[in-house]
């Protein structure tokens, strides 16, 4: 078995592709309080989404309404820290 299968990956939410944990942007919803923090080491737990760092995905995410529906935040581009 290659190293590469046995590395743990995560799917991109904007464009569905897997890769590995460290070429993503991690996002973290805390379960108390409506905030998401920029996640970089792992260090906060919460419910987590991954980004990858493709141009295309990060700009997108940025529009208004899309990173909404899987953090089940109304108004998301104020609460980003």
């Amino acid at each position: 078995m290659k190293k590469e299968d046995k590395m743990f990956k995560r799917k991109c939410v904007i464009c569905g592709k897997y890769y590995p944990k460290s070429d993503l942007i991690r996002l973290t919803k805390l379960k108390d309080k409506s905030e998401i923090f920029v996640n970089t080491n792992s260090d906060v737990y919460g419910h987590s989404i991954y980004i990858c760092k493709n141009d295309d995905c990060l700009n997108k995410s940025l529009k208004p309404n899309v990173l909404s529906k899987y953090t089940k935040l109304n108004h998301l581009e104020n609460v980003i820290k």
